[in-house]
């Protein structure tokens, strides 16, 4: 059984997310497999996690979607579909040509 500062050292070596659209799914598969494997359930601590792995334009768009509540007022759910929404969403238009 690995310690809470071995499992958050380990964490460490995961990429930041830098805002490429069409890239945070994969990013947060990522990072929710390592919570998995790490054994971190507790929901608050994995929003810490990704906002600390956010970088500070993906952050900024994030908080700027959840005014007037802040990072702290949301959960984890909410977290991830708000990001997904953000940089996943598929333009309307580009569905349209397929």
């Amino acid at each position: 059984m690995t310690s809470s500062a071995e499992t958050d050292m380990s964490l460490t070596n995961l990429p930041q997310f830098k805002g490429e659209k069409g890239k945070f799914g994969r990013w947060i598969y990522k990072m929710e497999s390592s919570f998995s494997v790490h054994g971190i359930c507790d929901d608050t601590k994995k929003k810490d996690f990704i906002i600390h792995y956010l970088n500070e334009e993906s952050y900024n768009v994030f908080c700027d979607k959840i005014k007037p509540k802040g990072p702290k007022d949301v959960n984890y759910t909410e977290m991830v579909d708000v990001l997904t929404k953000c940089f996943d969403a598929v333009d309307t238009q580009v569905k349209r040509m397929y």
